[in-house]
């Protein structure tokens, strides 16, 4: 019998906790991350280690570790240049590390994260093999190598009677080039040729050639512990299978099929997943199997897999994930009868817990809801995904104020998002204090905030304060002679459209002057709230007169009283010279959704004109945004008194398409796995349920419902206290409520359902 068949190596990883197999889209766990200030940083005694000479192919790393009498814990603290997967005893125990955190166009700026794993489950007495696969390329677009395929680990095993073994990478651990999976020579994807495939290297004690003793290496790499909780896996099974080619017979409910010539076949998922993938298959030398997952139900792919297979059974498992509704499945060179087996897909995200929940009158919001939850989810790895499809870097911090948010109110989830805000904060002081996307520095200050407000850890704040006042200071500087933001380098991003010819990803100073300097008078705002909180009184008079200053500068220079609309700004006010990603202005005078949207988010309005300008803003044929940017239209609508007149109409624009149970990144176009679009989850949550905290961490909360025409709603909100639980409904001389306050918690609710700057609010507590 083949080593390779005697444990199947793909996966999941079925730590305590997991669920081994769901079919449907409720996969959660109840696994909870480090505390916030607890973190173990181990025994520090491995050390990073490397194939002896530069190799182009993923580098194997294995030791034998000899336990005495039967483990009580063990605990190992793990990372890897770029990625790894490891398996103990033959069975897959962790997938890693933690992504460091780059922006968009830079290398790594951080210390490597060490993911902390318990393998109490897979040690036993005696002696177990620890084998470990790294890839040192890109398997995907967010990583950037730093140097060779290293390794860096701790094993701590403690014993019944207290005693402790500790066990670090160091030249004893034995190395070898996996040539299997060398790279060099795939094209447009990821190659692995199964003829050179070492079987059964995972659970062998020792091979009898083609290893050596790894090197340590001269260039050790700062590490730091990873707070995130181990990932969720599950496997996933098809519905059923799709575009059979002649020759093509499926037959098993988990994927397989034969070939009994070339061709293909496509199995489907019912929905958008984000995983792993891998077939066990019987084959023969000189075929070729691709994998191709892709988004849609159509053949095509986004990340394209190519197998060399040889002779007999042999599992193919890719060590990326990647997102798909179905897997188109080719092999070419079939000269006898080729078997698949069975394709597994093994979910993952970040371990969550469905906590928060919403209904309402209008099943279709319901759906909705869910939808969100879901994209959002999946969009929930090591950090907050634009996309899983895309997986750009951690530096996207507008789509994360969203997704973060709705992670809060969807799982009470903000550990993630803590790991996020600092990492990008590294990778804010790194270019300057102006991440690639240059509204997007202004964006993490309001996550920040935003993070703050929800979970009340004002640890963090204070710990991200020097990166929040040097990212204001570099800012101010970017003020122009017209007392706007006017000299900043670029004006990216305001969202996906296109306005006099010029694409809203990078518009000219003309049209980006005051979106930014709008994003800058908002961040103002929270840099006085984080001086607040240090007491450093002198930081928030001086942010105070600079929004005093701004303020009077927005009016005078963009108000224009015969539109009833702020123009986005003036043109040939900025000295910058035109670049890549800024555009030479033009004679142009624009008034975008965009430009007045966050004019009226971020307070720059008066209130008495905000309500006009809001209803301009959605009413006029040109409204011209994508999903991404309804949050902040919705954010406006509340600002103004009018998000109960506009509610549904604009909630109504989101459409669930029916092969992937999700939206299009853009409203017709786009991937279908972002969480950008995902706002709909909180503006029903948090606005027409009317669950919002008052102070940080909840510990004050307003009950303020939002009817928004319907004719009742209820649902639960996750805080730091516990589970907020609320209802409404509308009756023939009023409303009905009920509400459940969590203890330490005091409830304001309000008496009057109608706009919120008219609310009468009564306090509850729970004594």
């Amino acid at each position: 019998m083949q080593l390779s068949m005697i444990l199947d190596p793909r996966g999941p990883i079925l730590e305590p906790g997991n669920l081994p197999i769901v079919a449907t889209q409720s996969i959660q766990s109840g696994r909870k991350a480090v505390p916030v200030g607890v973190v173990d940083f181990g025994p520090r005694a491995g050390k990073w280690i490397w194939f002896p000479s530069e190799v182009a192919s993923p580098v194997r790393f294995k030791r034998s570790i000899e336990v005495e009498g039967t483990p009580k814990r063990v605990r190992t603290w793990i990372a890897a240049d770029v990625r790894y997967r490891m398996w103990v005893n033959g069975v897959l125990a962790s997938r890693g590390p933690a992504d460091v955190g780059r922006d968009y166009d830079s290398p790594p700026c951080g210390p490597w994260f060490e993911d902390v794993r318990d393998l109490t489950w897979l040690f036993h007495e005696g002696k177990n093999v620890v084998a470990v696969e790294v890839f040192p390329m890109a398997l995907v677009g967010n990583e950037w190598p730093m140097g060779h395929p290293g390794l860096k680990a701790d094993f701590e095993i403690r014993s019944a009677d207290g005693t402790s073994q500790i066990v670090g990478t160091d030249a004893r651990w034995l190395c070898s080039p996996a040539a299997d999976l060398d790279q060099s020579g795939a094209r447009n994807g990821y190659r692995a040729k199964m003829s050179l495939e070492p079987v059964g290297w995972q659970i062998r004690d020792t091979d009898p050639s083609g290893w050596c003793p790894s090197c340590v290496s001269t260039n050790q790499i700062p590490t730091t512990i990873s707070e995130l909780a181990p990932p969720l896996e599950s496997i996933v099974v098809p519905i059923g299978f799709t575009r059979v080619s002649a020759g093509v017979t499926p037959h098993s409910k988990n994927g397989g099929a034969e070939f009994a010539a070339d061709g293909s076949y496509s199995i489907r998922f019912g929905h958008i997943l984000s995983g792993y993938l891998g077939l066990k298959i019987k084959g023969h030398a000189g075929a070729r199997l691709m994998i191709m997952p892709n988004e849609h139900d159509a053949p095509g792919y986004n990340r394209r897999a190519e197998i060399l297979l040889r002779e007999g059974v042999q599992i193919v498992d890719l060590p990326y994930f990647d997102s798909f509704s179905v897997v188109n499945i080719q092999v070419d060179g079939v000269r006898e009868p080729i078997t698949v087996e069975d394709v597994r897909c093994v979910f993952t995200s970040y371990p969550v817990r469905y906590l928060g929940r919403f209904a309402c009158s209008k099943p279709e919001f319901n759906r909705i809801w869910e939808v969100c939850r879901w994209c959002t989810q999946i969009c929930m790895q090591t950090h907050h995904l634009d996309s899983p499809h895309h997986q750009e870097p951690v530096s996207d911090a507008g789509d994360y104020l969203i997704e973060s948010l709705n992670s809060l109110y969807a799982f009470g989830e903000g550990t993630l998002a803590r790991q996020d805000l600092k990492k990008i904060a590294r990778t804010l002081k790194q270019r300057g204090y102006q991440s690639f996307h240059t509204s997007y520095s202004l964006m993490w200050l309001q996550m920040l905030m935003q993070y703050y407000d929800y979970t009340g850890d004002s640890k963090t704040v204070k710990e991200l304060a020097p990166t929040a006042f040097a990212l204001l200071d570099r800012f101010e500087g970017y003020l122009g002679r017209n007392g706007l933001i006017s000299e900043a380098p670029n004006y990216m991003f305001m969202d996906w459209v296109e306005v006099e010819g010029f694409t809203l990803h990078h518009p000219p100073a003309v049209i980006g002057q005051g979106y930014m300097t709008a994003l800058y008078y908002r961040a103002l705002e929270d840099g006085i709230r984080v001086a607040a909180l240090l007491k450093d009184v002198a930081r928030e008079k001086r942010f105070a007169t600079l929004r005093d200053r701004i303020s009077r500068a927005f009016e005078a220079e963009l108000w224009s009283p015969g539109v009833g609309l702020y123009r986005d700004g003036k043109p040939f006010q900025t000295s910058v010279k035109p670049n890549q990603w800024l555009p030479a202005d033009k004679n142009i005078e624009t008034f975008t959704t965009q430009g007045n949207t966050f004019a009226v988010a971020c307070g720059l309005v008066p209130r008495d004109r905000a309500s006009a300008i809001m209803e301009k803003v959605v009413t006029r044929t040109d409204m011209h945004c994508q999903p991404y940017f309804m949050h902040f239209v919705f954010r406006a609508l509340a600002e103004a008194g009018d998000f109960e007149e506009y509610a549904t109409r604009l909630l109504n624009r989101w459409h669930i398409v029916p092969d992937t149970q999700s939206f299009h990144e853009m409203w017709d176009t786009g991937d279908l796995s972002h969480a950008w679009n995902g706002t709909p989850l909180y503006q029903m949550s948090g606005q027409i349920l009317g669950i919002r905290p008052v102070e940080p961490g909840f510990k004050k909360f307003v009950f303020a419902p939002c009817p928004s025409g319907l004719d009742w709603a209820e649902g639960a909100v996750p805080t730091p206290y516990g589970t907020i639980e609320a209802a409404w409904k509308k009756e023939k001389n009023g409303y009905e409520i009920r509400l459940t306050v969590p203890k330490g918690t005091i409830g304001m609710i309000a008496a009057k359902l109608f706009r919120p700057g008219h609310y009468h609010l009564h306090e509850f507590a729970l004594k």
